[in-house]
């Protein structure tokens, strides 16, 4: 595999390899190796490059790179107001899809209105929703789960991030805060959250349109289960479970990469004692029609990771992802494996050669 030199991209690549924890368990030679050849630390290990080959796994520079894919339209994505507002108009009439709304957001410490209920400028009107739910505050542009933070109510006092205080100490934080949108904690039902109740479990489905009939395919779906090391998330990369969904909708054996640098296996959930191997996901040839019928009527995203929510036969949209993490899937199988994905990249030039 050839990596295509693209200096914007390197100079990414480079602030994350050299900022990477599992740095240090590289000996000077590894390190050498992993950076010419694009991958970082954490990959090393989570591929097991010691011993499979290198040549059938999408490196980290590469799919910084793909961030690139879908061009001028890209922006739609790195910004969740706009994507809200945005495949909110696209999912119309499209059975059993939903956005994740938000009602509110944070410019520059004053809060500003998207809910009849929310006063722009009075923090004591998201009391109203506190009475209620626990409200999720999180970066406007941001990915891998970075700055988002959990807002409750317990009795008389409030809890940011579990952190006891009364509201008055609340705003002062808020107040703090810069481009920061403000959602109610989504309760979810079903099998997903079933298996793990300590956070919200989302599916990672992966879209791509084909270069050659134009039409969308399922590139690859991953589920995601947090665990305590990942706190109130799914997020793999900070120690969530992923299962690998097959194409007729039935999970995997789950994985995740310890801090030693060592993945895990299981068949049911470390915490919840909750099978995930061979569960099947309800209604999923829906979930994926309905995915489908969307990206069908946005053909500018050529390639985007879909976080769902599935809950009590509803499929819900809570963000898409310019430039997935490939960790996900290839933790699993290396995506040279997967023919559709890798003819891909290959189209557009992501990979230059085998």
């Amino acid at each position: 595999m050839t990596i295509i030199p693209r200096n914007s991209s390197l100079r990414t690549f480079s602030g994350e390899f050299f900022g990477n924890t599992y740095l240090l368990k590289l000996n000077i030679r590894q390190i050498i190796w992993c950076y010419s050849k694009g991958f970082l630390p954490k990959e090393y290990f989570v591929y097991n490059l010691s011993r499979n080959d290198y040549r059938k796994y999408l490196p980290q520079l590469n799919n910084i790179r793909k961030a690139s894919i879908n061009g001028q339209y890209g922006h739609v994505l790195g910004n969740k107001i706009m994507f809200e507002r945005q495949i909110k108009s696209v999912i119309e009439e499209i059975e059993h899809l939903h956005v994740i709304e938000n009602i509110g957001y944070i410019d520059d410490g004053i809060l500003k209105s998207f809910h009849k209920d929310i006063k722009t400028g009075k923090f004591n009107s998201l009391i109203h929703f506190l009475e209620k739910k626990d409200l999720i505050l999180k970066p406007v542009s941001g990915s891998k789960g970075r700055g988002v933070l959990l807002l409750q109510k317990k009795d008389q006092n409030y809890l940011l991030d579990n952190i006891e205080m009364n509201f008055d100490e609340i705003v002062v934080k808020l107040t703090s805060l810069n481009d920061y949108l403000i959602q109610e904690k989504f309760v979810q039902v079903g099998i997903s959250h079933d298996i793990y109740t300590g956070s919200l479990n989302t599916m990672r489905i992966c879209t791509m349109i084909d270069p050659e009939n134009s039409q969308p395919f399922i590139a690859y779906a991953i589920h995601r289960f947090g665990s305590p090391d990942s706190g109130n998330t799914d997020n793999f990369s900070k120690g969530g479970i992923s299962a690998r969904i097959s194409p007729d909708g039935r999970l995997s054996k789950g994985k995740v990469l310890d801090n030693e640098g060592n993945i895990k296996t299981f068949e049911f959930h470390p915490i919840s004692n909750k099978r995930i191997y061979n569960e099947q996901i309800p209604n999923w040839e829906n979930i994926t029609k309905s995915l489908l019928e969307m990206v069908r009527r946005i053909p500018f995203l050529k390639h985007v990771g879909w976080d769902v929510i599935y809950s009590n036969s509803e499929i819900y949209i809570l963000e898409g992802n310019i430039g997935p993490g490939i960790n996900l899937i290839q933790i699993h199988q290396p995506l040279k494996e997967v023919a559709p994905v890798w003819n891909f990249f290959k189209h557009y030039r992501f990979i230059e050669s085998d």
